[in-house]
């Protein structure tokens, strides 16, 4: 669908894919504050179907996925569990290691409450 042919139902359209509130959204397209005439015009079908194309089209841009949130939790733990090399300020290995167990166990919580593994028992 192209866009509206009156630049202030696109706009009005564009604030409700947003997630505006039908009002916030009536007066961010520059009309004067009027419950009545808002809901009336988000109840115009070509309206409401330029919404649901603006929020389609959003979605799909949406990089972040849970697979791709669980990937990176996994690789925070992997690489925090490894004994890194202390650095000079030259960038030379001091012949120290660190490991970050603080970071990899907040790491693991996360992942395993995004898998349901941490189920609060009965108080």
């Amino acid at each position: 669908m192209p866009v509206l042919p009156k630049n202030r139902h696109e706009l009005f359209a564009q604030g409700l894919a947003k997630g505006l509130g039908i009002g916030a959204a009536y007066e961010a397209a520059g009309y004067k504050p009027s419950p009545a005439a808002a809901t009336r015009l988000s109840k115009n079908v070509k309206l409401q179907e330029r919404v649901a194309e603006l929020q389609a089209a959003s979605a799909e841009r949406a990089t972040v996925t849970r697979q791709w949130m669980l990937e990176r939790l996994k690789e925070n733990v992997e690489r925090c569990m490894t004994a890194m090399p202390v650095l000079d300020r030259e960038g030379k290995p001091t012949g120290r290691y660190r490991y970050q167990n603080n970071l990899a166990n907040k790491a693991l919580e996360l992942l395993g409450k995004a898998l349901g593994m941490f189920v609060k028992r009965g108080a």
